[in-house]
């Protein structure tokens, strides 16, 4: 196998995980059970099979798992006092807030949300 193609299967497969999974529970424990076993084929496994570089996917699943991992909050589902917040009178600044809009300090304040 071509050592080009190997790393373009490995870059196709960290950006398939990385775009398709998106709950945020599944992308913590999948994030770690990926770092946690391209650690283990890094130190356990060979470098080469055959005409495979084990060591390129290894990498790219350390670095996949841990990319998941790290930008998991991106798709937590806000719950508990969030949700209150975006019933009440202000929810025009809250669900600007939590979405990550700007909301300027007069028109939050006027609104009855302070920061």
């Amino acid at each position: 196998m071509n050592l080009y193609s190997q790393y373009a299967l490995a870059c196709v497969g960290m950006v398939l995980l990385y775009a398709c999974v998106r709950n945020y529970v599944l992308r913590k424990w999948l994030g770690i059970a990926l770092v946690g076993l391209g650690f283990g084929v890094m130190f356990v496994l060979p470098p080469y099979i055959g005409s495979i570089d084990v060591g390129i996917f290894a990498i790219a699943v350390v670095g996949a798992g841990s990319s998941m991992f790290f930008n998991r909050s991106k798709y937590r589902v806000w719950t508990g006092r969030w949700r209150l917040l975006v019933k009440s009178r202000c929810s025009v600044c809250c669900a600007r807030f939590i979405h990550g809009i700007p909301v300027s300090k007069k028109a939050a304040n006027q609104r009855g949300f302070f920061f």
